[in-house]
């Protein structure tokens, strides 16, 4: 299933060029330093995908951004190497601090239409904050497929000829959770990438969701 870019109005998203049909399609996230980035990872219900997509997520978002998130964007998991299991998409929002996605969790508005998120999910987990050390724009190219390599152990190995595009490291004073990555990095695959599960750290194989 090609899910959308973010999973709702494409007016939310930070910034997301489509090119014409003759040229290949980007989706430009910006990693803002000073900001809380969360990452989140999800499987959908086959056959739950309209209520998340337009029933829940049309109403949270606007709660969202009441309490300064923004989407950013959510990309399809192609393969995965993890302790986290097999999710089968992820997504990042971006938040000025951590009261407000606190916030949000504890607002009547999103109590209320929570249960249509948690019913249309078999797997779910959010809150991992991470920050940037410097303002970071990625175009991610329609089709193109990427890696989000999470060290676990404060030893991420060298990656080949892989082209970083970000790094990004836990945000202070966020709380300490089971599954605590110490740093996560965005890569550019090529045709010869493979996965070592020998290496000490988690690996998802993606392709960004492009605006509809």
């Amino acid at each position: 299933m090609q899910f959308p870019m973010f999973w709702v109005d494409p007016k939310h998203i930070t910034k997301a060029i489509q090119m014409t049909s003759t040229q290949v399609k980007t989706a430009q996230l910006s990693f803002k330093a000073g900001t809380a980035i969360e990452l989140s990872f999800a499987t959908v219900i086959e056959g739950k995908e309209s209520q998340l997509f337009t029933e829940y997520f049309p109403k949270v978002i606007p709660i969202v951004g009441e309490f300064e998130g923004t989407p950013m964007g959510s990309f399809k998991i192609q393969a995965s190497s993890s302790k986290l299991g097999s999710p089968k998409m992820g997504a990042f929002f971006q938040w000025a601090d951590l009261s407000g996605f606190d916030k949000l969790h504890n607002d009547p508005r999103f109590l209320a239409i929570k249960s249509l998120r948690d019913e249309a999910l078999s797997f779910f987990s959010n809150g991992y904050f991470f920050s940037v050390e410097k303002d970071t724009e990625i175009s991610f190219e329609d089709g193109q497929t990427y890696g989000l390599i999470v060290d676990l152990e404060n030893d991420t190995p060298d990656h080949d000829n892989n082209e970083t595009l970000v790094t990004l490291t836990p945000y202070q004073g966020a709380a300490p959770k089971p599954y605590q990555p110490s740093s996560i990095k965005i890569i550019r695959l090529d045709d010869t990438s493979k996965f070592d599960e020998t290496r000490p750290v988690d690996m998802f194989k993606f392709t960004m969701n492009m605006p509809v």
